[in-house]
């Protein structure tokens, strides 16, 4: 999404929704809605995208109760055996939709593979060693301090991530 544009000839910055004001162009957005049929379990599709996605929310919206993910998708049951999505088009939007359509589908296809459970924690399984060796090929001096610290010195300046 543009914030800002230089009109060439006034090399003026202005917002999108001023761009009628200092040329013939206008903006707009794009609003997608997406229907899938599914007999999915919505307990199976909710708990499904909470451990794929960090933030899913549930809410209300014209009196429809669904979820909401990364604020910006939203999924709600839109008739029996159908799932809506509505979303605003740009390229982050569109992939995310796209892959919640593949869960979507997944689960209607082999639903006994999912699982309803608790929200579980993200693991990273970082190996402070390796990050150690990496850090160090470029800053140097690099240490592990309480076995979940990486301290080392940039340019002068202490440095310490927790990991």
């Amino acid at each position: 999404r543009q914030r800002q544009m230089c009109i060439r000839d006034r090399h003026h910055l202005v917002s999108p929704e001023d761009l009628h004001s200092y040329t013939n162009l206008h903006s707009s957005e794009v609003y997608q809605k997406l229907n899938i049929q599914s007999t999915a379990p919505r307990s199976i599709v909710k708990s499904s995208l909470e451990q794929l996605y960090d933030r899913v929310e549930e809410i209300e919206r014209d009196g429809k109760t669904g979820l909401l993910v990364y604020s910006e998708i939203y999924l709600y049951e839109g008739g029996k055996d159908l799932l809506t999505l509505e979303w605003v088009s740009n390229p982050t939007n569109d992939m995310l939709a796209d892959s919640i359509v593949a869960l979507v589908l997944q689960i209607e296809a082999n639903p006994s593979s999912m699982r309803v459970g608790p929200k579980q924690e993200k693991s990273f399984g970082i190996d402070l060693d390796k990050v150690r060796t990496l850090l160090s090929k470029h800053f140097g001096d690099v240490r592990i301090e309480d076995d979940r610290k990486i301290c080392l010195n940039v340019d002068g300046v202490e440095a310490v991530v927790a990991v």
